[in-house]
């Protein structure tokens, strides 16, 4: 690893546990020992705004954008005053250098002029990120370049006329619509030639080719479709009925996702509510998982991230350390729970037990903390039927060898399901 890596993997696990000043201290010395490592310093930057600190990223940014600009770095000068602009919207003295920054990058464009006027970006009253945005899309609303409509669907710039103040839109419906530049800007959605809806429109038979022969080709070309971050149900729209037959989408997706999981440029959502995302980075699912456990702030989660561990223990070469660490956390987490999460405990309690059983020296078939937590339950047959199928049936077998007579003395009083694991 290099130095520079070695770096970067500091500041990320700093942000990872949510040591922000320490990861802004570390910054600034790293900008202090590479000044003219501009790129580097701004890809930092970046791991401030996706660990949810954009108010330390424009900071940090304010403080290398005049060398950008010195050095003629126009592009990376307008991305430092964009992340400015996010916690300072109406700064004159940024609007100024915003406005110079897109005059040197777009001074052969004829159009600029009327985009910044349209866009209201050297006005006083218009908050800066919302004239930003509208002179991106109406810069990047060319001539034969792609834009999504929310209701007309996908469309293809035929002329931009600045004169006008107008572009002339072909969409399904009606190949000649005229739009004025105001609404084009609310209402249009750029989109790269690359974009999904485009290669849709373009090239439907190798799209549906990579659906059956390489899932994950397919699936990347969505998710880079949406900024490297798209959800479930956004995947299967935008795929389901038009490149992959509706009938067979269930059985394509769940095959899709086994795939996903073994690529480690993408990172899977842990609940139904975070999106899919594909890292600039691929990160081994070892090292995804061990950043999940050391992060978690719960019980729960750092079971959660050791049941996956033991799913792919059996594929790491010398897994004994990285046993040994969960094994410690979870120890010290379980301490720490309150007792009356009795489920949370033993839950973590058996998966502990199945951690150890991987373990050059395995632990005893019931470990002390099982049998504690089974001996001191209240009501034995409520904390079993609260449990996980996976955790009950290892409670079971450790009630049949340390205490199969309060097992015998509860059978009444349990439900068929936990009957059916007994039997």
């Amino acid at each position: 690893m290099s130095q520079t890596q070695n770096y970067h993997q500091q500041l990320k696990d700093a942000l990872a546990a949510r040591n922000f000043e320490q990861a802004q201290a570390l910054w600034l010395e790293l900008a202090e020992q590479f000044p003219d490592q501009t790129e580097f310093l701004l890809l930092l930057i970046k791991d401030f705004l996706d660990a949810g600190q954009s108010p330390m990223a424009a900071e940090l940014a304010s403080l290398i954008a005049p060398n950008l600009q010195a050095a003629g770095k126009y592009h990376e000068w307008l991305y430092t005053l964009k992340l400015q602009a996010s916690v300072a919207p109406m700064d004159k003295n940024l609007r100024a250098q915003l406005l110079e920054a897109y005059r040197q990058i777009y001074e052969n464009d004829s159009r600029l002029n009327t985009i910044l006027a349209v866009a209201e970006l050297d006005q006083n009253r218009k908050p800066l990120p919302a004239a930003i945005a509208k002179a991106d899309t109406l810069l990047a609303l060319q001539a034969g370049s792609f834009c999504q409509h929310k209701s007309w669907g996908l469309g293809r710039v035929k002329s931009f006329d600045a004169t006008l103040a107008r572009i002339v839109v072909a969409f399904p419906h009606n190949p000649d619509h005229a739009m004025q530049l105001p609404y084009a800007a609310e209402s249009l959605q750029p989109l790269n030639a690359e974009h999904i809806e485009v290669r849709k429109s373009a090239d439907l038979d190798h799209l549906k080719q990579l659906a059956a022969t390489d899932p994950v080709a397919l699936v990347r070309i969505v998710v880079l479709s949406y900024h490297r971050a798209v959800m479930t149900d956004r995947i299967e729209t935008t795929l389901s009925g038009s490149v992959v037959p509706a009938d067979q989408w269930k059985k394509w997706w769940d095959n899709a996702k086994k795939l996903l999981k073994r690529d480690p440029h993408f990172e899977l959502p842990a609940k139904k509510t975070a999106p899919f995302r594909l890292r600039t980075a691929p990160v081994s699912q070892q090292d995804e998982l061990v950043e999940a456990f050391r992060t978690a702030v719960s019980l729960s989660q750092k079971t959660a991230a050791s049941r996956q561990l033991l799913k792919i223990v059996d594929e790491i070469e010398s897994p004994d350390l990285l046993l040994q660490e969960f094994q410690d956390g979870l120890v010290e987490a379980i301490k720490k729970t309150n007792p009356a999460r009795r489920t949370e405990r033993l839950e973590a309690a058996l998966v502990l037990e199945e951690i150890c059983s991987h373990q050059q020296t395995p632990a005893e078939t019931t470990s002390p903390l099982v049998a504690e937590l089974l001996a001191d339950a209240g009501n034995l047959a409520a904390l079993l039927e609260d449990l996980s199928t996976a955790a009950q049936r290892r409670a079971i077998a450790a009630l049949k060898a340390a205490h199969p007579d309060r097992l015998l003395h509860q059978v009444n009083r349990l439900p068929s399901k936990t009957l059916d694991e007994i039997a």
